[in-house]
């Protein structure tokens, strides 16, 4: 088991990376996902072009994670649960009128 002492003395048992998305992806004992983006583009990123995303609270310690459905989602295993959490990066409402 993988696992290293966050700032917050959260414990980070889970490191991923979507390439596709150029998101790296951290899971915590106590229940947070914490998440960085870096921007599209050719040149390999420094420690400033990082950028941290909103933390995602789960509940239960997070044992690992991993990018599925082409990169679509990502998969949450915690002690007793597995939670999926899906990532939009549009929203389209598309209304139908019915005559």
């Amino acid at each position: 088991t993988f696992f290293l002492t966050f700032a917050n003395n959260f414990d980070i048992y889970s490191l991923e990376f979507c390439p596709g998305k150029k998101i790296l992806s951290a899971a915590t004992n106590a229940g947070y996902v914490y998440m960085w983006k870096y921007p599209q583009g050719g040149r390999r990123p420094t420690e400033d072009d990082w950028k941290a995303l909103p933390r995602v609270h789960i509940g239960p310690t997070i044992r690992s994670l991993i990018w599925g459905g082409d990169n679509k989602f990502m998969a949450i295993n915690c002690v007793r649960q597995v939670f999926v959490l899906t990532i939009y990066n549009y929203i389209i409402i598309h209304k139908v009128q019915i005559l």
